[in-house]
């Protein structure tokens, strides 16, 4: 299958750079991500997303994504405060408008993001102690520059691999000069022995409905093989739709639905006590309660649980062909060919894409552990380690 580029979808050239950027300072990756961004800026290009590693001095990893978290401070201080004009006037505006910006800083710093509590165990335990690290998706005409632009911040480890059109990959390393790193060269990245921190998985089918299935496969799975981050599909007419099958608005709805309106049930029971009937109160509380949650949770899921929207995506349009789907995923460690089967179901039309993160040094680096068709030219040991 041949990706199909799209008139006005993005700059000639422009590609989807996957950059790891490691430092010794445990704050030197949050430092980075606003200069990075501004001077990807200056040159025509933009991050999409990004995500900050910190380990602490006993090997505990953390995670969270910058912007992310700023939208889920502001959500639900914008929901929390709403409801409290609603039901207590100004004063509720501003107490439940700072309670709530409180506690969705909190809940999406630590909470909301794909890294499971055994991954980060994994990560925090492989990497150096006190350091961070800094993972960023942009769109970029030109991946050495783009690399380059974080060597002032003096990275221990810096990589990126960028993806072109037909979903192949280039590797280069280090920030000060980028090398280009070949496939297969296993040794030059990461030293033998080692296991990979984690994979990214990324596959194109050649429907609409491929990337849905294999969420469907996997959920029917006795254990779970991948973690999916995103879903794309791009229509016939060019149009893009993205969800988030863990954090977006299909997940949060009901959630949200279930808090809200449980706490609902709780707060017009006690108002019931004192006038009115404890049943009454509690049921139509509930209710208004549970209705405004589903308002509140598809805001958040669309804000804050989904990473990218469509919209951002329109500079690396090429790579996303009309009339396909695009899944990305990531695993644990390395990418197994069971999980990549699980994930393609043995469609020989779709193509994917492994990215392995190695441990190295002082950091960890990219390598590109298989790309091309699925099930065609990739067998299992090139997706092993």
């Amino acid at each position: 299958m041949n990706a199909r580029s799209e008139p006005g979808s993005g700059a000639p050239g422009r590609q989807l750079g996957v950059l790891l950027a490691c430092f010794a300072d445990p704050k030197g990756a949050a430092k980075l991500r606003r200069p990075f961004a501004e001077q990807l800026a200056a040159g025509g290009d933009a991050i999409l997303d990004s995500a900050v590693f910190k380990i602490s001095k006993n090997h505990k990893a953390s995670v969270h994504d910058p912007r992310r978290v700023l939208m889920g401070t502001l959500t639900p201080a914008l929901t929390w405060g709403l409801f409290g004009l609603l039901t207590s006037g100004w004063l509720g505006l501003v107490i439940d408008g700072l309670l709530g910006a409180l506690c969705g800083w909190a809940y999406t710093y630590y909470f909301v993001h794909h890294a499971t509590k055994a991954q980060l165990t994994h990560v925090g335990k492989q990497l150096p102690p006190a350091s961070s690290a800094l993972l960023a998706f942009a769109q970029t005409s030109d991946p050495r520059r783009t690399l380059h632009a974080t060597a002032g911040h003096t990275p221990t480890v810096a990589s990126i691999a960028a993806i072109t059109a037909d979903l192949t990959a280039r590797v280069f390393v280090g920030a000060d000069g980028p090398d280009e790193v070949q496939h297969g060269t296993v040794q030059r990245v990461a030293p033998a022995g080692e296991t990979a921190l984690a994979s990214m998985i990324v596959i194109r089918y050649a429907d609409l409905g491929g990337a849905r299935h294999a969420v469907s496969r996997l959920a029917a799975g006795k254990t779970k093989a991948a973690d999916v981050e995103l879903v794309i599909e791009t229509d016939d007419g060019g149009k893009r739709h993205v969800r988030d099958p863990k954090l977006g608005v299909a997940a949060m709805v009901p959630s949200d639905i279930v808090g809200w309106g449980a706490f609902g049930v709780l707060a017009g029971a006690i108002g019931g006590a004192s006038g009115g009937g404890i049943f009454k109160g509690a049921v139509i509380t509930g209710i208004a309660w549970g209705v405004f949650g589903a308002f509140a949770g598809a805001l958040y899921g669309l804000w804050a649980g989904r990473s990218i929207s469509a919209r951002r995506l329109k500079g690396i349009g090429p790579l996303l062909a009309r009339g396909t789907s695009v899944l990305v995923a990531w695993t644990d460690g390395a990418a197994s060919q069971e999980t990549i089967d699980t994930l393609t179901g043995q469609d020989a039309r779709s193509q994917r894409l492994v990215l392995r993160f190695n441990p190295v040094g002082r950091g960890a680096a990219i390598e590109v552990a298989g790309d091309g068709k699925a099930g065609a030219n990739n067998s299992a040991s090139e997706v092993r380690t």
